[in-house]
């Protein structure tokens, strides 16, 4: 059997990992595809300036869901790469993390194979009443030759920047900003610089262009002019009151209910237990984005304890929602609809970002979805002013059945939620969120 990966980024090599872990594994015949400059690393990870940091903890990083830490140890382990302050490294030691991998395993494996080469088009083809599909790949630009494979596997990670100004062939304009230690080649010293939009890659490019161009200030500009969240220094943390264990005992004497009131309070017990004050970081932001900025970077243990216990809370918001009743949800919406603001900010968007791209890449206008990271994609059932809002998580839903004038939503915690609202319209929903998360993840870097 014959299996093709197309690109070995990020996405490429932990498919790969998967893959070898299989028993069967030495039945197949594995081919792997990207250009020699990115095979193993992938572009976000690509060589590149030193200055570019991940933006997270190098002990947070790793391809293994089973060690948090397997990159950390890799990176003790080497004696490649040797930084002063190792708690955020290079994007580019990540790359070479994976490639050592890729490495490792195409001398251990010989039904793998490394082709660097650049896949021209992929076509599939199969005979009249044949459900197996084969599928073609050809590398070269006349298409005379193909190999044939029985599974495909894209992994070709991230598209294209979005050029929504059409600048895209003018003279001046630099499309991308990696690798950065070529974005100045064909700039010069007195040329005035500025950049499109102020996310994690226009960070980026200032740091570097900074460091190496004379002529400064640089202009940034983009529609919010806001900022990503510094993130601070994280903590493990355990909740003590905002448990299933008390929600159970509060239930028995609300109906099988936890009202709002008394879930919030649990809430900031958690919040006091860790000595922080929730309404005042909540509320931080005065709309002056480089203080607002600085505030984070001088505050960075309470900024780290802060998004903490907000990680924490996401991770269990699924059985603290359910727990709530109809009215409450809609309380919260209305009182607490900068939590959403903030998880999507934690991840570097924006409410109105990721609005935007849904609209664009499911071609809808109403009831749109908003994808926040892997594992949290909230979709809405009802309209903006509509009385009670709710908002799904996509991802902890395995079931929806209609019954006679309801229906019912089944999550992975066994939790059941009945609502009216039509079983077309929530099951329709549902399957825009995950298309959307499969399209963001597909082209988007790790």
């Amino acid at each position: 059997m014959r299996v093709a990966i197309i690109g070995m980024g990020t996405a490429g090599v932990s498919v790969l990992r998967q893959l070898v872990k299989h028993e069967d594994f030495s039945k197949l015949k594995v081919d792997v595809y990207d250009d020699a400059k990115n095979m193993g690393q992938g572009v976000p990870f690509q060589n590149d300036s030193s200055e570019l940091l991940i933006n997270m903890p190098s002990k947070k990083m790793s391809l293994n869901l089973d060690d948090d830490e397997e990159f950390w140890k890799w990176y003790q382990q080497q004696t490649e790469f040797d930084f002063p302050n190792p708690q955020y490294l290079p994007r580019f030691v990540f790359g070479h993390y994976m490639k050592s991998h890729l490495s490792r395993y195409d001398q251990q494996y010989e039904n793998l194979t490394i082709i660097n080469d650049k896949v021209q088009e992929i076509f599939t083809n199969s005979n009249v009443d044949d459900t197996k599909l084969k599928y073609y790949v050809c590398t070269c630009e006349d298409d005379k030759e193909w190999r044939e494979y029985d599974y495909l596997f894209l992994t070709f990670g991230t598209f294209s920047y979005h050029d929504p100004y059409h600048l895209k062939g003018k003279k001046g304009y630099i499309q991308t900003p990696y690798p950065t230690y070529n974005t100045l080649d064909h700039v010069d010293d007195s040329d005035r610089i500025a950049i499109i939009g102020t996310g994690l890659a226009s960070l980026d490019a200032v740091r570097y262009v900074a460091a190496h161009h004379p002529n400064l200030p640089i202009t940034m500009t983009s529609r919010s002019a806001s900022l990503p969240s510094v993130r601070g220094k994280m903590i493990d943390i355990q909740f003590t009151h905002l448990t299933k264990d008390h929600f159970n005992g509060i239930k028995e004497n609300n109906y099988g209910n936890v009202p709002l009131d008394k879930a919030v309070a649990l809430f900031l017990k958690e919040c006091e237990d860790y000595e922080i004050d929730f309404q005042k970081l909540v509320n931080r932001r005065t709309g002056h984005h480089i203080k607002d900025l600085q505030f984070d970077l001088n505050n960075e243990t309470e900024m780290g304890v802060f998004q903490s216990i907000i990680e924490h809370l996401k991770e269990n918001l699924d059985w603290i929602w359910n727990s709530l009743s109809l009215r409450d949800q809609e309380l919260f919406n209305q009182k607490y609809s900068k939590m959403i603001h903030y998880l999507l900010e934690l991840n570097h968007t924006s409410l109105q970002v990721q609005s935007l791209k849904a609209k664009r890449l499911l071609n809808i206008n109403k009831l749109i979805p908003i994808y926040i990271n892997r594992d949290t994609i909230l979709f809405p059932l009802t309209q903006k002013r509509a009385s009670i809002k709710y908002f799904i998580n996509a991802r902890k839903i395995i079931g929806i059945h209609s019954s006679v004038d309801s229906t019912i939503i089944i999550f992975d915690n066994t939790t059941l939620l009945r609502t009216e609202i039509p079983y077309t319209l929530v099951s329709k929903k549902w399957q825009e969120s995950l298309t959307l998360a499969q399209i963001i993840e597909k082209t988007s870097a790790y």
